[in-house]
């Protein structure tokens, strides 16, 4: 007679738990999830937006076309089974805040990024986007990642794989071939807890890089532009009318969940660099959050030097609703079928800097 095997157990059910979750049960995985009610979720704050280009030097993943592809895929099959819309493509712009950035535009054309690189515009309705034009970004979107989180959320708790409660690391006991919480034994756990996997002392040891950061949803009755305007600050005109979201600031300290009166302010200054003629607006959400990233840029998915009972998925950033579906599946892949991971994520090459678990 064969047993079945031991589920897995995931901590933490934002963007990266929440599609752990959705691509387990699609290879017919068993687990456990058990979260604070998103108290420390990244993508409280995130904007969602899927952006094959980034940072000021214009650059392109290796993987872009894999990326996009495996995002879209992902969100448009979770939101099918939810019955929920959750991705939206929108065309979007990236104004050429110096002479600078127009000459590094023009030095990636014609390289890797040339597929998601169209031609310098001049203007754009309702955007300010200055005398030096913008360039547009094909193939651009966002992700709806608050009701993608509450809707997995909901249907966790009625499966009952969802336990709304902490996990200290202290509760959590490593055996052989697996790991015992609360007197559950389970094959492996998986911590996707943001930035607060620096309290983990199996992962503390990892450079993660966390800045937090707050966004504003708006409402006007003005007439809204069409595209979403990306760089220095973002602004995406949402699927629901009337309604624009609009960040982020960024700051390294303190790093909590806490929405301040100052990066309001901040935020709603920066609108009027943005938007022409400038609208009246009603800000109706502001959220906060910490967003984990690392020095190279790459995530952090893979097993403990010493634990490979232990793995960790954490470290996507600010390009998590692009990056996380593609590394999540190949996490999945690993977990239920053994195929190899990534090396660049491969969170064994921070080894030599691990902090052993005390006595």
């Amino acid at each position: 007679m064969t047993t079945a095997p031991s589920p897995l157990l995931i901590v933490g059910q934002g963007l990266a738990g929440s599609l752990l979750t959705w691509a387990l049960e699609a290879r017919g995985a068993s687990y456990t999830v058990v979260d604070d009610d998103h108290r420390s979720a990244a993508t409280r704050a995130a904007a969602g937006l899927i952006n094959p280009v980034a940072g000021r030097r214009y650059q392109c993943h290796s993987r872009t076309a894999e990326l996009l592809a495996t995002a879209r895929a992902t969100y448009n099959a979770i939101g099918q089974r939810l019955g929920l819309p959750l991705y939206h493509p929108r065309p979007a712009l990236r104004p050429f805040d110096t002479a600078a950035a127009r000459e590094r535009y023009e030095r990636q054309r014609n390289g890797g990024c040339r597929p998601w690189l169209g031609e310098p515009l001049t203007a754009a309705m309702g955007l300010r986007i200055g005398p030096l034009g913008a360039v547009p970004v094909r193939e651009a979107g966002y992700l709806e990642t608050q009701r993608l989180l509450e809707a997995t959320r909901d249907r966790l708790l009625a499966s009952g794989q969802l336990q709304r409660q902490p996990c200290t690391s202290s509760e959590l006991e490593p055996i052989d071939h697996g790991v015992v919480w609360r007197g559950t034994r389970y094959r492996a756990v998986v911590f996707c807890e943001g930035y607060r996997v620096r309290e983990n002392p199996w992962f503390a040891h990892l450079p993660l890089q966390p800045a937090k950061g707050e966004i504003l949803t708006l409402r006007t009755q003005a007439e809204r532009p069409q595209a979403m305007l990306l760089g220095g600050r973002w602004l995406i005109p949402l699927a629901e009318p009337g309604l624009l979201r609009l960040g982020a600031t960024n700051s390294w300290a303190p790093l909590d969940e806490e929405a301040t009166p100052a990066g309001r302010a901040e935020l709603l200054a920066a609108l009027a660099t943005l938007l022409d003629p400038l609208p009246a607006v009603e800000v109706v959400a502001q959220r906060a959050g910490v967003r984990p990233g690392t020095p190279d840029r790459a995530p952090l998915v893979g097993p403990h030097p010493d634990h490979p009972q232990l793995y960790v998925c954490n470290g996507f950033g600010a390009r998590g609703s692009l990056l996380a579906p593609w590394y999540v599946a190949q996490l999945a892949d690993h977990l239920t079928l053994g195929t190899p991971l990534p090396q660049e994520s491969d969170p064994r090459r921070y080894a030599d800097r691990r902090l052993r678990r005390p006595s």
